[in-house]
């Protein structure tokens, strides 16, 4: 009993960790969700032991006219592959949006 509880508890955990979506508009840049954009840069945040060791930082190209949006997610493959890990390789993808002309 105590091993299909144990079970159960890391299944749960594994499927909800970092599943989510952040964005961060700058200037006049696009606001979710509103009218067409464009992928301006794109890069992966990478970490090791949970976190804990920073190997890629993400670092997108923005444009020189500071009008834009990072939009940082876990995408399928990133989540299966901290989950095959148990965390300890860890991955995001980092996208620079800015409105299409």
């Amino acid at each position: 009993m105590k091993t299909k509880a144990l079970i159960a508890l890391v299944s749960i955990s594994l499927l909800f960790s970092s599943c989510y979506t952040a964005h961060f508009t700058v200037g006049d840049g696009p606001i979710k969700d509103k009218g067409p954009q464009k992928t301006y840069d794109k890069s992966k945040q990478m970490w090791l032991f949970w976190g804990l060791v920073n190997i890629n930082d993400g670092q997108t190209a923005t444009p020189s006219n500071g009008n834009y949006m990072i939009k940082t997610k876990t995408k399928f493959v990133d989540g299966l592959l901290t989950g095959i890990t148990a965390g300890i390789f860890t991955m995001k993808t980092v996208k620079t949006k800015v409105k299409k002309e």
